[in-house]
């Protein structure tokens, strides 16, 4: 064994100034399971498990850490706000808000103020005022109209700037987004098309460059789109699939990339595989260097916030697998299965705030 250094007194005497969790939607239990995660070792342990109403899919998380928000489409579309224990990532609901429509996607915009949400049934967005306390208040300051099936809505790094995914319109909606009153106005070119077919899905932004991706959930693709940071227009830059060699029909569910820009992941759910894009090139980039087989029909998958984990929840499986990421290449090492409730529907890591102790 190989002996370390000591370390000095003050770092011994250091406490975490963020505790990480993993929270899972469980659409059949009815419950949002929640799991610790010892960074030193790589363990999830799940600490709680909240029951909850019938109907779950979208989670959110708000950008500091402090609440957890839930979307229902049962008895009513609503969203629920839950405050994150820091000690334990036990969740206690905090407020509620009815929608006008079911929701398909949360995501609060870049400080956390305004609730926005997408509904593939009503075919329209949302954005709703949240008071600090982390509540969301009702009724919406805006629901707009979308082509059929709103999927995604996300504002860019700016906050500048709102982007909504149409699936059965085949396009990506472009508004401006007023960052103190909430409101979205169409941009003064509304949308930019995607070819027919593709479904265009869910949204993610590089960390640093001015490029979004979509993916693609008929056509199994992720597109990467130059972002001008001036007028929030999108131009097309790179196509490339997520798909297997194989027949299988796509239906892509999720993708994410990793703090750094370095990767993106995208999951597939009719071939249960992820996706790994390099994006080391060019800006908008895309260069498939690995394909993985993960858990049955993954619908969800999530990056924590270093860029060192990826957790993706088997809708089919029931299970939640744990991944360490290798730093230069991207690759993903299996590190822990975990049972994940029945038919896990999304998962979010959440990196939280702890309260310094005094020494």
């Amino acid at each position: 064994m190989i002996a370390r250094a000591t370390e000095p007194v003050s770092a011994q005497r250091e406490v975490p100034s963020r505790a990480t969790f993993v929270f899972v939607a469980s659409a059949r239990s009815n419950e949002i399971r929640v799991f610790a995660l010892d960074a030193a070792t790589g363990k999830l342990e799940q600490t709680s498990a909240l029951p909850i109403p019938p109907g779950v899919t979208p989670l959110a998380l708000d950008p500091r850490g402090r609440f957890l928000y839930a979307g229902f489409r049962s008895d009513g579309p609503a969203v629920v706000a839950f405050a994150i224990d820091p000690s334990s990532g036990r969740l206690e609901r905090c407020g509620g808000a009815a929608l006008d429509d079911p929701p398909m996607y949360l995501a609060t915009d870049q400080t956390g103020a305004f609730m926005l949400s997408a509904s593939y049934a009503g075919a329209a967005f949302a954005v709703n005022a949240v008071d600090p306390a982390g509540r969301i208040e009702s009724p919406s300051i805006q629901r707009s109209a979308t082509p059929p099936f709103a999927h995604g809505i996300r504002t860019d790094p700016s906050n500048r700037f709102l982007f909504v995914t149409s699936l059965g319109g085949d396009a990506i909606l472009q508004y401006e987004f007023e960052a103190r009153t909430g409101r979205a106005t169409p941009n003064d070119v509304p949308l930019v098309r995607t070819p027919d077919g593709c479904g265009p899905r869910h949204l993610a932004f590089h960390p640093s460059e001015p490029v979004l991706y979509v993916n693609g959930e008929l056509d199994g693709t992720v597109r990467s789109f130059a972002l001008d940071r001036i007028t929030g227009r999108l131009e097309p830059l790179a196509t490339a699939s997520m798909m297997p060699d194989g027949d299988a029909a796509p239906w892509a569910a999720e993708l994410a990339v990793r703090s750094d820009g370095r990767y993106l992941y995208a999951s597939e759910r009719r071939t249960s595989t992820l996706a790994i894009f390099d994006l080391g090139g060019p800006p908008g980039a895309l260069r498939r260097c690995a394909t993985v087989a993960v858990e049955d029909q993954p619908r969800s998958l999530a990056l924590g916030s270093d860029g060192r984990w990826l957790v993706v929840a088997g809708e089919l499986s029931n299970q939640l697998t744990l991944y360490a990421i290798d730093a230069s290449t991207g690759a993903l090492d299996p590190l822990q299965r975990c049972a994940a409730g029945d038919k896990p529907v999304w998962v979010v890591f959440a990196d939280v705030p702890v309260r310094a102790e005094r020494q």
